[in-house]
């Protein structure tokens, strides 16, 4: 489906809003059903905790380091705001270095101390989430790209947001 089909089942003429509602539309799709998955893949730098998500996550669907839980290299890793951290656990040193403490983090428990990184590894982390698919819709002749199972949706979508617009919440509460 292409931008200027969208809108002309919803009845509007201004590209702008259009582009505007189906990006948020299918947004909105790609939170519920996870329509458009995406993977990203970071390399661990030693002695760094924080990494960046992707820029087009719109929902982490998955989180695999490399190494995970093996021996001799253990991670954990928790959410902190739009980053992820990651401490390896060093079981050569117990109290010096740069240690985690966090009451409310759930960390596996056993000797040793959790730190950042110990050491680099080459697409150490590996993020699965669902993307942004509506990144690069800028004019009437671009495709959509969706589903034509979830194409209902996004129209659906789309008109709700116009009524909204025009205040008229009857209509928009039947869509």
């Amino acid at each position: 489906m292409k931008v200027e089909e969208l809108m002309e089942r919803v009845g509007i003429t201004q590209t702008g809003k259009a582009i505007a509602y189906i990006k948020d539309g299918l947004e909105e799709l790609n939170m519920i059903s996870e329509t458009h998955i995406s993977e990203s893949k970071l390399d661990i730098a030693k002695d760094k905790r924080y990494y960046p998500f992707p820029a087009d996550y719109v929902k982490i669907t998955d989180i695999r380091v490399k190494n995970h839980l093996n021996s001799k290299e253990e991670y954990a890793y928790f959410i902190r705001g739009n980053k992820i951290a990651l401490i390896q656990k060093d079981y050569t040193a117990f109290q010096d270095g740069q240690t985690l403490t966090a009451p409310d983090i759930d960390l596996p428990s056993g000797g040793g101390t959790w730190k950042s990184p110990l050491e680099a590894v080459t697409d150490g982390i590996q993020i699965e989430y669902a993307s942004s698919p509506g990144n690069s819709l800028t004019n009437e002749k671009d495709d959509i790209d969706i589903e034509p199972y979830l194409a209902k949706a996004l129209v659906l979508y789309v008109k709700a947001r116009i009524a909204e617009d025009a205040a008229n919440m009857e209509v928009k509460t039947h869509m």
